[in-house]
């Protein structure tokens, strides 16, 4: 029996060889059923593999892509990213498993490095603590870039609604509205990259506080070619 589809989301905005790192990461995923549906904002990524989209966004701006994204997905269950995200192999089959068994609508995960590129200096987020930088009145204690949800949860939601989404208020409102969310225990599972001011030419790029996230050393599991990657500031290395 085939799996569902999934629906992975990516908004991105002139930075393609970050994207096709995203291409790199999904063709090594334990779960093969899915579709990349990436909403850009710049200039096209081109060479794309067989199971991605690529679609002209309607309207720059996060939100409106990450909007964009969903309402283009196709796939049963739906999981965001972003272009210079890392996750593992099995990250996907992680968080679909509870869905397709029913015991959730919803799932994310809570622990994640980050890793300032190109210095390569390593933090984990402290396990007690929401994510730095979440909102006033943050209920839901996982980050939200790895939000996994079926398509039934967004029946609460009109269309003009889910034109723009920021995501941590997304989420919150899947909470509110019910949705049975399961957090799936990892530590390694997913790496946020931090830029330097300038280093990938987005002049919106910025500098997070990381005083409450705890240094660590490079995990074991990240393959070489991505370490090399960031190593060198998003420049594409062979495999």
């Amino acid at each position: 029996m085939i799996p569902p589809l999934v629906s992975v989301l990516l908004p991105t905005s002139r930075r393609p060889e970050w994207a096709r790192q995203t291409f790199r990461m999904l063709e090594d995923q334990t779960y093969k059923n899915l579709e990349l549906v990436i909403v850009n904002a710049g200039e096209p990524i081109g060479d794309l593999p067989a199971f991605a989209r690529e679609i002209l966004a309607k309207k720059k701006g996060f939100p409106e892509q990450n909007g964009q994204t969903i309402l283009e997905a196709r796939g049963e269950i739906l999981v965001f990213t972003d272009d210079d995200d890392y996750y593992a192999p099995t990250r996907i089959e992680r968080q679909v498993e509870p869905i397709l068994a029913g015991r959730a609508t919803v799932t994310g995960m809570k622990m994640y490095y980050y890793v300032e590129v190109p210095a390569m200096r390593w933090y984990h987020h402290p396990p007690s603590s929401p994510p730095p930088g979440s909102p006033p009145g943050w209920s839901v204690p996982f980050f939200e870039g790895s939000a996994c949800f079926h398509r039934d949860a967004l029946r609460h939601f009109t269309r003009a609604e889910l034109e723009r989404i920021w995501r941590s208020p997304f989420i919150n409102r899947l909470k509110d509205n019910g949705e049975k969310i399961e957090i799936i225990p990892n530590r390694n599972a997913i790496v946020r990259v931090q830029h330097v001011e300038g280093s990938t030419g987005d002049k919106n790029c910025y500098t997070r506080d990381l005083s409450r996230w705890i240094p660590t050393k490079t995990p074991t599991e990240i393959p070489s070619y991505v370490l090399e990657f960031w190593r060198r500031g998003g420049k594409a290395v062979a495999v």
